[in-house]
């Protein structure tokens, strides 16, 4: 009797450390890391390729912003046209400027809003702007989401490099990024007049 406690003893840590790994694995491939993975690019964890295409990270921004209440409203038809017939002379490059650009369109509405309350006037303190407009009323918690994901977007997408947007991607991240841009400019207080 006592050989074979001693024989469940010397099995038991194995099979509960194999009973663990898969665990893991299905946890992993249901989309533990994907979560934690917040990224554009792929992420290689325990043989498994994991990749976040920007395409996905647009339209997640985009429901996000709808899912604010903010109407994205999509590129004028002109726009749509030239984009699409300019679509093979478009640099990488080009594309990964224009995000950028687009960028720049919001930090520059949140630095003027957290001015007016007391904020910072520095494009690049876009998170404790966002912050102190949320603890002041000026911007609900959820638009403060929506910005975020836009930025770390944009952030993923810098960090990927210019190969990673295509047309589209810029046409949507554009989009949402003017209405979102849009949406902040309805919550600033008019400059007084002399």
């Amino acid at each position: 009797m006592g050989e074979l406690v001693q024989l469940i003893g010397y099995i038991a840590w194995p099979i509960t450390a194999i009973v663990l790994t898969c665990l893991l694995v299905r946890e992993i491939k249901a989309g533990l890391v994907q979560t934690l993975f917040q990224g554009i690019g792929s992420l290689r964890v325990a043989g498994f390729e994991l990749t976040k295409q920007v395409e996905t990270a647009v339209q997640l921004a985009k429901s996000e912003a709808q899912a604010a209440n903010i109407e994205v409203v999509p590129p004028a038809e002109s726009e749509t046209i030239q984009a699409e017939e300019g679509e093979e002379e478009l640099s990488a490059n080009a594309l990964y400027d224009q995000i950028q650009d687009a960028w720049t369109e919001i930090a520059e509405v949140v630095t003027d809003l957290a001015v007016q309350h007391g904020g910072y006037r520095d494009q690049r303190k876009v998170r404790e702007n966002l912050l102190l407009l949320v603890e002041k009323g000026a911007i609900e918690a959820n638009l403060f989401d929506v910005i975020r994901s836009i930025q770390q977007l944009r952030n993923g997408i810098r960090r990927a490099g210019p190969g990673s947007v295509s047309v589209k991607a810029v046409r949507d991240y554009k989009a949402t990024v003017t209405s979102v841009a849009e949406a902040l400019r309805e919550r600033l207080s008019p400059a007084p007049t002399a």
